[in-house]
Formats: C-alpha cells, structure tokens, sequence
C-alpha cells in the first residue's frame, strides 16, 4: 500500500484516541462485571492455543496474499498464489481443530449448524467489508478527485459520521423498548445498500447538495448495522456457546473489514489500468502513467494536481470512472446483506432473556473459576 493510506489511516486512528480515551474512563467507573478471579495457570490451561495460532496463521496467509496481488505482484506470481492456496488450507485446518483437536474450541462448530447465526455473521460480514472500504475510499475521493484537503475531508465525512452515531443511539433505545431488532436491521441495511449505490453518480465537481445527502443516507443506514446482526446471534447460540459467538461476531467482522479495502484497491487498480495508453496520448510521461495505470494514483495524488488542465482533468475523471467500479462492487455487497438477513429467524426480545443471559455468561465465569 502506497504511503499516502497508510497516513491517512495513521491519523484517522490518532483522532480516535481522545474518545476511546474517555470511554475507557467511563466504563472504568461504571461497567460493573463479575470477576472470578481465575488463577493463572487455570486460565491457561483452558485457551485453545492450537486454534488460536492456526487461525492467526490463516488470517495472516490470506490478507498478505490478497495485499501482494496486483500490487507488488501479479495474482499470477507464485508468491502470492502461495500465500492464498495456504491462507485457505490453514483455514481449513483451524475449522479441522474445532472439530476434533480442540477439547474447549475458540469457535464450536455448532455455532454455524444454525440458518439463522450463519444468516446473522453474513450480514455482519456484508456490513463491515462496507463500512470499512466506504471509510477508506471516501476521503481519497475527496483528497484525488475533488482536491480537497485532509482537513475538508474530515470535515464532510462528518456527514455520515453525525447521522450514524444518532440513528445508532436511536436504533439501541428502539430495540431495548420494543425488542425488535430484525426490522431495524433490514431497515438499515436497505438505506445502506441505497445510499452506497447513490456514490455511483458521484463526478470530478463538487455538489454540496449531493455529498452531503448521500452521506446522509449511507450514515443512516450505518446505524442500526453494528449492534442488531449481533443480537440476532446471540438470541440463537447456546448458553455455553454465548462468549464463543460473540468473539466469532467480532472476528468475522474484522476479516472482513480488511478483506474489503483490498477488494476494493484491486477494483481500483484493474479500472485504472485501462487507461495506461489514453495516458500516454495525452503526453503524461511515462513513469507517471505507469504508476497511475498501476492503481498508484493515491501516491502520486501531488503530482497529478500539478498537471496542465487538460492532462489533470483527463486523470481526474479515469480515477472518478475506477471509483465508480468500486462503488458498484460494493453496492451489490450491500445488496447480498440485505437478501442474506432474510435468513435471520424473527425474534423478539424480551427484558427476562437479557438478564437470564446475563447470569449464565457470570455463572460459567465462576465455574471456570472454581475449577
């Protein structure tokens, strides 16, 4: 990855820090947890460490793989064929352990025996891969296409962020109150999948109007994603197996999440890559139109905004027209979500399930405990 998303990604996560910082305070004094006080080698003696490292393993074959092709290397290169084919196979192996290896597994195969709870890891699956690349690509179409400064970017990405942080808060209460959470899923991810496809029109001018509402749309849609596919799960997952489907819920999400953004650069770069001899013909030299048809046009973004008029604006629209390939790729992720929820089996929740849970998640902790 060019050095350019790696800065960008570097301070995204700074400005995070103030606000993890103040809900790591909060919870500190608030969060009240019932602690066993396991002992140390008891608590060692029951991680499955076979599957924690084959999984490790896995994930970190796979996303090298999927970063190497088309960047460094071709898909074709041995290396990268490599890093897949084995990624997929330590895969393999992982769920192999689960089966029979493991005596207390990370991940109980039984988990995925369920519709529903497949249903439910789908979407949380569809949703992350989105919100991750959408987070990602959003601000370098800011900064590539439209020119705007890192600040500028911020400051409109604030109009998903608003939204999705409001309607989050508003879909809690709605399914603490009523207990209904499927609707408001697929509510949810029909906005999102929505207002993905509305980034299709974007162009190389700025449209307030249009920046603006889109992102609207998308962080409505945002919302109500992060909590409700989690809830569909947990409703459906044995009492024992509760840690084990929310830990699998959060692990799903992150692969998917970087799975996504490289999805997404390889889209990019495969779209731009169309465009080498249009480079050339309009006299951009030759290491300039490499880089760009080379799916670098995010390194070079400097140079490319001190091209003649002509030549910039030719550059500007190839990367709006290779944005818009993305933007189709993940509208129809954002799509699969939504038919994928259909899968959920309906529940409604109730007040005494919340607390039953509870008290089984604190009640195994002082089993392990005592053991």
């Amino acid at each position: 990855m060019s050095n350019l998303p790696c800065r960008l990604s570097f301070f995204s996560d700074m400005k995070l820090v103030p606000f993890v910082s103040i809900a790591g305070i909060v919870l500190f004094f608030t969060l009240n947890l019932h602690n066993p006080r396991t002992p140390l080698w008891a608590g060692l003696r029951t991680i499955d460490w076979l599957g924690s490292f084959t999984i490790c393993v896995a994930t970190l074959l796979l996303l090298i793989g999927l970063q190497l092709g088309g960047q460094t290397y071709s898909f074709r290169a041995p290396i990268v064929i490599c890093f897949i084919v084995f990624g997929i196979l330590s895969y393999v192996f992982f769920f192999l352990t689960q089966w029979k290896l493991s005596p207390a597994p990370i991940m109980p195969l039984r988990i995925f025996s369920d519709t529903s709870n497949l249903s439910a890891l789908g979407v949380c699956a569809c949703d992350a891969l989105l919100f991750n690349a959408i987070a990602f690509f959003l601000p370098l179409y800011f900064q590539i296409v439209l020119s705007a400064s890192p600040l500028e970017s911020g400051v409109w990405m604030l109009s998903l962020a608003i939204p999705l942080a409001i309607v989050s808060l508003g879909a809690g209460y709605i399914m603490n109150k009523t207990g209904r959470y499927l609707e408001v899923l697929r509510i949810g991810l029909a906005l999102m999948t929505v207002g993905t496809g509305l980034l299709i029109s974007f162009s190389p001018d700025r449209n307030w109007g249009k920046i603006i509402g889109f992102l609207v749309v998308l962080g409505i849609g945002f919302g109500p994603n992060f909590h409700a596919p989690l809830i569909a799960l947990q409703t459906r997952v044995r009492d024992e197996d509760l840690a084990s489907g929310t830990a699998t819920f959060g692990f799903v999400r992150m692969v998917s999440g970087a799975i996504g953004v490289v999805l997404g650069q390889v889209v990019f770069q495969g779209q731009m890559r169309a465009y080498f001899d249009d480079f050339l013909e309009i006299g951009i030299r030759g290491s300039l139109a490499s880089e760009l048809a080379g799916g670098d046009a995010i390194a070079v973004a400097e140079e490319v905004a001190g091209l003649p008029a002509m030549q910039r604006d030719f550059v500007v629209g190839s990367m709006t027209k290779a944005l818009r390939g993305t933007w189709i790729l993940y509208t129809v992720v954002g799509a699969v979500g939504l038919a994928v929820s259909f899968g959920i089996i309906k529940e409604k929740l109730t007040r005494d399930e919340v607390v039953r849970t509870t008290e089984i998640v604190a009640s195994k902790d002082a089993e392990k405990g005592g053991q």
